[in-house]
């Protein structure tokens, strides 16, 4: 290699992502595909996974990935393992920036900054306000922020929960999409099916989706719903069906490696969650041109998504009677329904890849200068 391509390779950023990838998840995936993308725009990028070692969405082979398993023994141990190793990759990797989609990461990252020197970022992807953060845990995460350089929030509402001196040090950055506008046509016919996709989990509630759907069965016979996913709540959401005797019209498909083509061109997108921090699933479907409704998930993205009536329906939370109520709108008005879809594939150029992460490269540019400008500091004392 020449002189020119050591410098070239000298000159590279390098930056940390922090986090764990158990398998699907949103969290999971915009971390890898946003580790991908600045990866792409020349950084030095390095994924340091704890605990779980599940990589199910794709690594940039641009990305080093280092993964950190778990020792045996009792939490603190565990924690403390995790802490020394951590310290140990990243004394060696000496990062400029390191940032975290998960707040445990994000402490040990504060902490570790003040000895390896490097300005920590921290990604808000849940709900702020969750009853979790109104104990020990939330008078930590009170701490730790103050020695947080940067945060980004995937929503105004997000950001809006936290201090004005956090949300100075804050910028909202909405999730890309990945759904081309010519990728998938919308389609002249539609299958009568409705779909839901997430974790079969209590945060997405489909025991809500599926008693709106038991309300509307009969009037709208020849449609069946479609949950996809995976989760604790499976056996659970099993025996709600075979009680509301929906075996037959309430599939649960499991998780594909082939969604936006089995999905594409359903009649009705549902996202019935109770929060959300921006909801990958809902974009998506937004993407294919699927008519959609959410419900009111804290901590507000979907409002920052959907205007009521124009590009989908949004219910209030946890309400079997206003979500029916608006599955049926949908599906006696496929006129409307279908103009709603078109309208929110709009967010295929409102949300592309390319803009979203010139965002992350400017906001993380001005933290390198700020460590540039305490290094010329330090050698001119």
């Amino acid at each position: 290699m020449d002189n020119w391509g050591v410098r070239k390779m000298a000159d590279k950023k390098k930056i940390v992502f922090l986090g764990f990838l158990p398998g699907f998840g949103g969290a999971e995936r915009s971390m890898i595909m946003t580790a991908n993308a600045l990866a792409n725009l020349g950084y030095d990028v390095t994924i340091i996974s704890f605990k779980d070692n599940n990589v199910v969405y794709e690594i940039n082979r641009n990305v080093n990935y280092i993964f950190i398993p778990d020792c045996g023994g009792s939490k603190i141990k565990k924690q403390l393992w995790r802490f020394r190793n951590l310290k140990d990759k990243l004394s060696h990797i000496k990062p400029e920036v390191v940032i975290s989609f998960w707040l445990q990461p994000a402490i040990f990252s504060a902490i570790l900054s003040k000895f390896v020197g490097f300005k920590v970022i921290y990604s808000e992807r849940g709900d702020p306000t969750d009853e979790e953060y109104k104990g020990i845990l939330g008078f930590i995460r009170n701490i730790f922020f103050n020695f947080i350089d940067g945060f980004v929030f995937q929503t105004e509402g997000a950001k809006k929960c936290f201090s004005e001196s956090i949300q100075k040090r804050g910028v909202v950055i909405n999730n890309p999409v990945y759904i081309k506008y010519d990728d998938f046509p919308i389609p002249v016919k539609r299958r009568k099916v409705i779909v839901n996709v997430g974790r079969l989990h209590e945060q997405k509630n489909q025991i809500l989706l599926i008693n709106a759907f038991a309300k509307i069965s009969n009037e709208f016979s020849e449609y069946n719903l479609e949950i996809y996913g995976q989760g604790e709540l499976e056996s659970e959401l099993k025996d709600l069906i075979k009680r509301l005797k929906l075996e037959d019209r309430v599939i649960l498909k499991g998780t594909t490696n082939n969604l936006f083509a089995e999905i594409f061109d359903a009649s009705l997108f549902v996202l019935s969650s109770n929060y959300e921090g921006m909801p990958n699933a809902l974009m998506e479907a937004m993407a294919l041109g699927i008519p959609c409704i959410s419900t009111d998930c804290k901590p507000g993205g979907v409002r920052e998504l959907i205007v009521n009536g124009k590009n989908g329906l949004i219910t209030s939370r946890n309400s079997v009677e206003e979500l029916s109520e608006a599955m049926k709108y949908m599906l006696d008005n496929p006129e409307k329904a279908s103009l709603m879809g078109k309208n929110a594939k709009e967010i295929c150029k409102t949300h592309s890849p390319d803009d979203i992460f010139k965002i992350w490269d400017k906001f993380i540019k001005k933290f390198i200068r700020s460590n540039k400008e305490n290094e010329r500091v330090g050698a001119e004392k």
